[in-house]
């Protein structure tokens, strides 16, 4: 959740958004849904908290009928709901662009602009209400029986979300699958006794045959090595850089002549543009466009990712982020949903109009994490063996992370720094 920072002297603006950036997902739409006034309540709570003046609610085009209605309940507010385009990425700067557009404004004026999606105004609104924790909004989609989005308690497992979901679809091992968490571009492999987070919003299910998953497997030198031969310097990936068409900076194609001047074996010092370019890789936002633009079916993506690593590692940060000015061209060189949708052939979902099931889904266990995303422990305020209500406190809040509460009525059975606290649920 991103920090508010009260500016009496220089209002922050504030953007909202339910605009889902993978094909596949309606968790943010699903949010909307079931309570749109509870959203704008929640999104002006936040913008008197940060003494903002100037807040939009930013809301995918093809969301018409949430957009009348959004319209409709802030009519009488400050909340200026805002109509964006489905396009990927969705990413902060990007929407902030679009907004700025939208709203005929210098993009300069929302630069740094707090951005909070539909299932943060969702948990914002369940606290100013005073209720329990909510259960997470999750879209289970791919190879499942029945692709839906979905309630899923704080420490579900894939493998139970998965069940959620009606199983694995026929024609598929029931075995060998691939968890792919919010989206398949820039979206983190998991594992099946992995769990559901506050950050996770969709679950991308895949066979372990799929071409997207094959491709994940190739070693990180092999890419190199294809790097190295097929690249032509097209710089077909930097034109569709969301950070190149916002900030600039990020160009991929140096990065990857960089690396083939270092698999032939050259030590001359690097030219300017490639130096500064290793450096902005740390700005990558992880949106796998590049690799998916490429005519030569080498992995940008992959490479800056592994550059950027680097470079933390040694400590280097961006001291002075360029400034938001967006290219003339940005808006057009976004790629659609429909292109998006094709990396999920053949589990397209019906172009993603699956069911929103509101029922709450209770898995046999829950593992929430005692660790808080510092990797600090999280102090455990029950012991094995404890029957807890739901939503009776498990965890003292930190400075670093929220209190956990228990999403279901159960039983400890185990207590684990690693492995978390262990819920058998009732």
């Amino acid at each position: 959740m991103p920090r508010l920072e009260p500016s009496p002297g220089a209002p922050t603006p504030l953007i909202g958004r339910v605009a889902d950036e993978d094909p596949l997902c309606r968790a943010e739409e699903a949010a909307a849904r079931e309570s749109p006034a509870g959203l704008l309540r929640a999104l002006g709570a936040l913008a008197l908290l940060a003494d903002s003046r100037r807040v939009a609610l930013a809301v995918r085009d093809d969301y018409r009928d949430l957009l009348v209605t959004l319209r409709q309940l802030a009519a009488d507010t400050r909340i200026e709901i805002v109509s964006v385009p489905a396009r990927y990425p969705r990413d902060n700067d990007s929407l902030r662009c679009d907004v700025a557009a939208a709203l005929d404004r210098l993009p300069s004026a929302y630069e740094g602009a707090p951005v909070f999606d539909a299932l943060v105004l969702r948990d914002v609104a369940t606290a100013l209400d005073g209720a329990q924790q909510p259960d997470r909004l999750v879209s289970v989609v791919g190879a499942v029986s029945r692709p839906v989005t979905r309630a899923l308690p704080l420490g579900c497992s894939i493998e139970d979300a998965v069940a959620a979901a009606g199983g694995i679809a026929a024609g598929v091992s029931a075995v060998a699958w691939v968890a792919y968490e919010n989206g398949l571009l820039g979206g983190l492999r998991r594992d099946a006794d992995d769990v559901v987070d506050l950050a996770t919003r969709s679950l991308v299910i895949l066979p372990a045959t799929h071409p997207r998953v094959r491709e994940d497997a190739v070693p990180l030198a092999d890419r190199v090595r294809q790097a190295a031969a097929a690249c032509l310097q097209c710089q077909v990936c930097r034109e569709g850089c969301p950070v190149w068409l916002t900030r600039g900076g990020l160009q991929p194609h140096l990065l990857t002549r960089q690396l083939a001047r270092g698999f032939a074996g050259a030590d001359a010092p690097l030219p300017p543009d490639e130096e500064a370019s290793a450096l902005a890789s740390l700005t990558c936002i992880g949106c796998g466009s590049c690799t998916l633009r490429c005519p030569s079916n080498v992995d940008p993506a992959r490479l800056v990712r592994a550059t950027a690593a680097q470079l933390r590692d040694s400590g280097a940060v961006v001291e002075r982020p360029l400034p938001l000015a967006p290219r003339v061209e940005r808006a057009d060189r976004l790629l659609s949903l429909a292109r998006l949708r094709q990396l999920y052939q053949p589990f397209s979902d019906a172009e993603g109009r699956h069911a929103i099931d509101p029922r709450p889904f209770t898995p046999s266990l829950v593992a929430l994490p005692l660790r808080d995303p510092r990797g600090e422990a999280r102090p455990a305020l029950v012991v094995r063996g404890d029957e807890l209500r739901r939503g009776e406190p498990v965890t003292r809040q930190t400075p670093s992370a929220v209190a956990l509460f228990a999403p279901r009525a159960g039983v400890v059975e185990a207590i684990d720094p690693d492995r978390g606290l262990l819920l058998r649920c009732r």
